[in-house]
């Protein structure tokens, strides 16, 4: 893991920023080096057997139920320790998706316009 971290944040500080193809607005300008426990969450999150929710309980129709407790602890958190300024921007981003997946979005008007 702690080679995952390290390789992660050299990654990082090897992108050019100056670069034109970085946009000003780019993450990347306001990079963090990452740590053991982000990745850990990440890890988590990825890992397809965990189960957080009673199936025999799940609503008709409910798709997110399986993930509910986890969204709902990770918001909870997410509350406690963040404030935010007076301006507050939210971009929003489709990731292209061909498979086969129920919740899939499509917004037409965006240039990847499902995911």
């Amino acid at each position: 893991m702690r080679d995952m971290v390290d390789q992660t944040n050299l990654y990082a500080t090897q992108i050019p920023t100056e670069s034109e193809e970085i946009s000003r607005h780019s993450r990347l300008h306001r990079w963090v080096p990452t740590n053991e426990n982000e990745l850990n969450f990440i890890g988590i999150i990825a890992y397809i057997g965990l189960h957080f929710s009673n199936n025999e309980e799940c609503p008709e129709g409910d798709r997110s139920h399986k993930i509910q407790p986890l969204l709902d602890c990770v918001n909870r958190n997410y509350q406690a320790i963040y404030t935010s300024g007076g301006t507050f921007c939210a971009h929003e981003s489709i990731i292209p998706f061909q498979g086969r997946l129920v919740i899939k979005q499509n917004i037409p008007q965006k240039l990847t316009s499902m995911g």
